[in-house]
């Protein structure tokens, strides 16, 4: 980072700084929340692969930033009632809760479908043109 991709360390001490802010729950918890979530683990990783590659930001590496940081927030939107149904199973509601999981289940299940396309497809992008 240093002598060849400078632009690199404003990435990496942002990602620092979520790794402990939002696991941590620090400040508060101010930086635990779901757009924070989008931005640290969706965003910030696109740009950092970006920038290593080229030590510069376009339009196009930004605009798919967004997307994926956008993606990331419907999954963190899906998967925590997904999980708070799982955790407090109980015989009531049963047939509701069921439908409800599993409906969320599907989301989550074509989100991850889509985002490894979507790899797959800039990829090829890339590779073939």
């Amino acid at each position: 980072m240093m002598f060849y991709t400078p632009l690199l360390w404003i990435v990496a001490l942002l990602e620092g700084f979520f790794v402990f802010a939002y696991n941590l729950e620090l400040f508060d918890g101010r930086f635990h929340t779901d757009a924070w979530f989008a931005f640290s683990w969706g965003s910030l990783p696109v740009l950092a692969g970006y920038i290593l590659q080229t030590n510069q930001v376009s339009i196009a590496a930004f605009v798919i930033a967004v997307s994926t940081g956008l993606l990331s927030l419907v999954e963190i939107k899906a998967s925590r009632p997904y999980k708070e149904l799982k955790r407090t199973a109980s015989s009531a509601d049963a047939s509701e809760r069921t439908w409800i999981t599993g409906k969320l289940e599907d989301v989550l299940k074509f989100l991850s479908l889509g985002v490894i396309v979507l790899g797959i497809g800039l990829a090829l992008w890339r590779w073939i043109g």
